[in-house]
């Protein structure tokens, strides 16, 4: 079975990548980038394009059974274009979604971010409401919502992730 990493050669998605290639899946990646110094593996399938290609997004679908989908603004680029970051990190996401849906995808895999709870007190659960303050996790938080609207039989799941560590690619 195939699975598509949007933002596959980023930091996250170039170890995702790796890790999945390793337990057998077969990887596709579609990300805006052609190359990563860090991550050479002939072993996936890469597309080129950006998540608001919904033509390139569509075939970059094509017999895939889960979408990962990593690809969108950090947060620092969302602080100095909010504009941009709704268009790539909510619009974008909901461009993946739809064409995950036109392809007959089984599950798709958001990754979000825990910074959508903001500065809370006390213990913060999956229950907690979430305080959305900066661009980055109000456009993540956008996402989101896409995804719990979204009228399909394919299985979404939603993952808060808190910092990930590392020297970028």
């Amino acid at each position: 079975m195939e699975i598509l990493i949007t933002g596959g050669l980023g930091y996250l998605g170039a170890r995702l990548s790796k890790f999945l290639l390793n337990q057998g899946w077969g990887i596709r990646i579609f990300d805006c980038r052609s190359k990563n110094k860090d991550f050479i593996d002939e072993k996936y399938e890469l597309k080129i394009g950006d998540i608001s290609d919904k033509a390139k997004l569509l075939d970059a679908c094509k017999n895939i059974y889960c979408v990962i989908h990593l690809a969108g603004l950090d947060q620092e680029k969302c602080k100095e274009d909010p504009n941009l970051a709704f268009e790539v990190n909510a619009l974008g996401t909901k461009n993946v979604l739809e064409a995950a849906q036109k392809s007959n995808v089984k599950k798709f895999i958001y990754m979000s971010t825990f910074h959508v709870y903001g500065k809370q007190n006390g213990t913060i659960t999956e229950n907690t409401t979430p305080l959305a303050v900066k661009e980055y996790a109000k456009s993540k938080l956008a996402g989101e919502k896409y995804l719990n609207n979204f009228n399909s039989t394919m299985k979404c799941i939603i993952l808060r992730l808190s910092n990930v560590y590392g020297a970028s690619a």
